[in-house]
């Protein structure tokens, strides 16, 4: 065969060939044998099943991917799942024991409130009872000067 012509080559500037068609070879490298070059390239299952082979090994990969970032995405959402319900159910026991707390402060106020107007009250009796006193008094002194001459007719204690 003429390492000029080989089959399954595009010459440089001419249009497509298909496989068993001679074309004008551009150029060869030294030590490359034309005849193992054409076997190769004239090989109708040898590119192809190399070609079939890396699609095959790319869809493989990127099956096993989708797997793999399946079973991650399962696995996280089974956590968060189970972090919200933790969550959740730590929310909800804070959540009852701000509402207890709630409920007891309400009820401090209340007191609180009923001890103030206890003491209000308290007070204004206190008033009364201090006004009542200072009127006695007031009696009382104003009696001890009319009063104050008979001392001396009255034995000494």
């Amino acid at each position: 065969m003429d390492p000029k012509t080989l089959p399954g080559r595009r010459a440089r500037y001419g249009p497509c060939v298909g496989v068993g068609e001679s074309v004008r070879v551009v150029s060869f490298r030294e030590g490359v044998d034309p005849e193992r070059v054409v076997r190769a390239r004239t090989d109708p299952h040898g590119g192809a099943l190399d070609f079939l082979r890396v699609i095959l090994a790319t869809f493989l990969l990127g099956l096993a991917l989708v797997v793999a970032a399946t079973v991650y995405v399962v696995v996280r959402g089974l956590e968060l799942w189970r972090e919200a319900k933790r969550v959740g159910g730590n929310f909800t026991t804070e959540l009852a024991l701000f509402d207890e707390r709630a409920v007891r402060t309400e009820r401090l106020l209340a007191e609180a409130d009923q001890s103030s107007q206890a003491l209000i009250a308290a007070q204004e009796r206190l008033r009364i009872s201090i006004a009542q006193l200072q009127v006695l008094r007031g009696a009382l002194e104003s009696d001890r000067r009319r009063l104050r001459w008979l001392a001396a007719f009255l034995p000494p204690r």
